[in-house]
């Protein structure tokens, strides 16, 4: 197989598993804010920020110190690939042990002066358990990249969501049998026992006794790779988490009941940005096999290649993101209300619709600039874009509330946008027409939803239906007239 092929097939397999996981996610999200309701959602959205700090020290880094070193040694042969995957698990498994138990032994701690919210004390106890399971997930996910074989790391991430939402599921049975409340604590033994069954497949995906004895000059020489990235990952996860705690804390200041920040929080993080993001999963898969092509060709100083797959990769982002915006900016309304029955998270997705432009382009050129070795300055635009959320948090929430943060989430993108895209001028020169890339798509779009809404009031949809109908014909239309007027020219990646 072709590189161009393995590209391709790689980021199928990467886009069918996500989506796959995504639609799972979604009615699982909805199940959660029908029985937990929007305070319960944000008090289980509180506590991620933190399991995400645990995972920048524990495995971030080394899973991508573990893909490096796997696809060098294929090329080498100097040393076994999974006498690299056991010495970085066991780096890995030991930090996430320590970091598991240091959690569990100051969640109460954390919860009641990080968080502000001592409802978090024992839902953060139990997802310490997951932070081993998930760290041997991560290192075997990184050791099948660095092999170029996505369908593994892809099945166990669609595995995963399956445990999750199975075992919430039986959880909120359980409970309702004996007559107990269902809570986020509840919600959180599902994502332990996601972790658990992904790590267990992962584990049985690799026949343990071919396994090599660890070397400790590999462990050494996986610690001294991935404390740059260790630090760089968790600075960014500090951040991060700052910026998840104080939205709450400052929407509190503008006058909210402790109750209604967190519902506020809850509906923003567990039902719009959501959805938002669900067509990231394309670009997502994009970014993590670019990564290395780009690398290679780098290393080749095959100039061409990295400009036509920039070129490519930009295009296919920025034609998803426009399309996304007019579909969330005309439905988002009905989306709230029906599929979450809250007309708040509608009114959410209407405002982040503008967002999708940007996310989905800022994730390819971050994969675009980290494949050319520019990490630092991809780390350095991602601080500089959460300062600037934190700074409208501190300073304009207490103000004007939440939309003062959605704001700050739109300023916050377009200049992430604006600073790579500059930097990566710099190097390459992708050949952007503002014809095939923006205006096509915007008239494309008028046009399938008109279209679109003429066909669904002359049939009399509405609810579900109305919004089903809507949204595929909308969909076909438009990228039907995309790939007849844009991509048909050149589709190579």
């Amino acid at each position: 197989m072709n590189k161009k092929s393995s590209f391709i097939k790689g980021t199928f397999i990467l886009v069918l598993a996500g989506i796959a996981a995504r639609i799972i996610g979604f009615f699982f999200r909805i199940f959660l804010s029908r029985t937990l309701g929007a305070d319960g959602i944000g008090i289980y959205q509180l506590i991620f920020p933190i399991q995400g700090l645990c995972y920048a020290f524990c495995a971030a880094g080394i899973q991508t110190v573990i893909s490096q070193q796997v696809a060098a040694s294929v090329i080498s042969n100097e040393t076994s690939p999974r006498t690299i995957l056991k010495c970085g698990m066991i780096l890995s498994f030991i930090l996430s042990v320590l970091t598991a138990v240091t959690l569990y032994k100051n969640a109460g701690f954390i919860s009641s002066v990080l968080l502000s919210e001592k409802r978090c004390t024992v839902p953060l106890q139990y997802l310490s358990y997951s932070i081993p399971f998930s760290s041997i997930h991560t290192c075997i996910c990184g050791y099948y990249y660095g092999l170029n074989k996505a369908g593994i790391p892809a099945f166990s991430q669609f595995l995963e969501q399956i445990a999750r939402v199975l075992a919430t599921y039986c959880v909120w049975i359980i409970l309702c049998r004996n007559g107990e409340v269902f809570s986020p604590t509840s919600a959180v033994i599902g994502a332990v026992a996601g972790e658990l069954v992904s790590s267990a497949y992962c584990m049985y995906t690799l026949n343990v006794t071919r396994m090599h004895k660890p070397d400790i000059s590999i462990i050494k020489n996986i610690a001294r790779g991935s404390i740059p990235l260790i630090s760089n990952r968790l600075l960014l996860s500090v951040f991060q988490s700052a910026e998840a705690i104080l939205l709450p804390f400052f929407l509190r200041k503008s006058g909210m009941s402790s109750s209604d920040a967190l519902s506020i929080y809850g509906i923003l993080t567990g039902m719009a940005l959501p959805f938002i993001m669900f067509p990231a999963t394309i670009t997502n898969a994009m970014a993590t096999l670019l990564l290395p092509a780009i690398a290679k060709a780098d290393a080749g100083n095959n100039t061409e290649k990295i400009k036509l797959s920039s070129e490519k990769t930009i295009m296919i982002s920025l034609i998803l993101g426009i399309f996304c915006t007019g579909i969330f900016y005309n439905y988002g309304n009905d989306i709230g209300l029906i599929i979450f029955n809250n007309k708040t998270s509608g009114y959410y997705l209407i405002i982040l619709a503008w967002l999708c432009p940007f996310l989905y382009l800022n994730t390819t050129l971050s994969s675009i600039l980290n494949g050319l070795g520019h990490t630092t300055a991809t780390f350095l635009f991602n601080i500089l874009s959460i300062a600037i959320r934190i700074i409208f948090t501190i300073f304009a929430v207490p103000t004007l509330g939440i939309s003062a943060y959605l704001c700050g989430i739109l300023v916050s993108q377009f200049i992430l946008c604006l600073t790579q895209y500059k930097n990566l001028l710099c190097y390459v020169h992708p050949d952007l027409h503002m014809a095939d890339a923006i205006i096509l798509p915007v008239l494309l779009i008028f046009i399938s939803e008109f279209l679109s809404d003429a066909l669904c009031t002359l049939l009399h949809f509405n609810g579900l239906y109305m919004l089903m109908f809507c949204c595929v014909i909308t969909s076909v239309l438009f990228f039907s007239g995309t790939y007849l007027f844009i991509l048909k020219k050149d589709i190579d990646i």
